[in-house]
């Protein structure tokens, strides 16, 4: 099963909504490889285990009934700790772990719910989302998983290293001077900064209000196309946020080579 998690996300959601996996087996492999691997890795703040599981066996009812809610059903994902999700806490990368806890989700998670995601829990950071390496004090040190003892990029460091080392299958990071983009270098993985506008802030403080974004990473360039399917919208709230929430022509390019 572990081979299976590093699966591209649209692999793992053909093979959910073909019934070859299910939502629950999924989560719980997650799950156990979180358990294995994070101690040492230190990508997570907070693993909501019981509420992947509720989440999943929901899913489960919903797609034995023939009712799928969208292209991510079933499959797990996990947010960096700047997104706010209703019933967990929200520390930015700081000591105050329950500064928000209760908020209202941020557009970008509820999005990714709507769409069939599981959230498995809130990723590491560096302080604040103020460094390149994604060190903490407060909740450890974000290892590579490829190089122990070496750097997992910042400030999205959990999301780089829980993608690359397949503690989830996705992960929503943000980006303002390369959150997204040092994490995804450094671990191996594609790192997608999205336009902006094109992805709400909303619910997710920033440290830079005109220029930062939430972005994706995923283990594949298809992957990250997939989550920005799901998470792409408007807000009413947010007066910065794209009017046009289709991304279905959008194009994607990736370097290959530097000079």
């Amino acid at each position: 099963m572990d081979d299976l998690l590093f699966s591209p996300i649209t692999e793992l959601a053909a093979a959910v909504r073909s019934r070859r996996l299910s939502p629950v087996e999924l989560t719980r492999a997650y799950l156990d490889r979180i358990a294995k691997l994070d101690p040492t890795l230190r990508a997570f703040i907070t693993v909501d285990g019981d509420g992947a599981l509720a989440a999943a066996r929901a899913l489960e009812r919903e797609a034995t009934a023939g009712a799928w809610r969208g292209p991510l059903h079933g499959v797990p994902l996990a947010h960096k700790d700047l997104c706010l999700i209703a019933g967990l806490p929200t520390s930015c990368g700081t000591r105050t772990a329950d500064y928000f806890v209760g908020a209202p989700p941020c557009t970008a998670v509820a999005r990714l719910v709507a769409a069939g995601a599981i959230t498995l829990g809130k990723l590491n950071m560096t302080e604040l989302a103020m460094g390149p390496f994604g060190d903490n004090a407060h909740h450890g040190d974000v290892q590579n998983p490829w190089r122990l003892g070496h750097v997992s990029g910042g400030s999205s460091s959990g999301s780089g290293a829980a993608v690359a080392a397949a503690l989830a299958a996705g992960a929503l990071g943000t980006d303002t001077g390369g959150s997204i983009r040092l994490p995804a270098a450094c671990c191996g993985v594609v790192g997608l900064k999205a336009t902006y506008g094109r992805v709400s802030r909303e619910k997710c403080p920033m440290r830079a209000i005109t220029s930062a974004a939430v972005p994706a990473l995923a283990s594949a360039r298809a992957g990250a196309g997939s989550g920005m399917v799901g998470v792409s919208s408007t807000s009413i709230w947010e007066k910065t946020a794209s009017r046009n929430s289709r991304v279905s022509r959008a194009r994607r390019r990736c370097p290959c080579r530097y000079s």
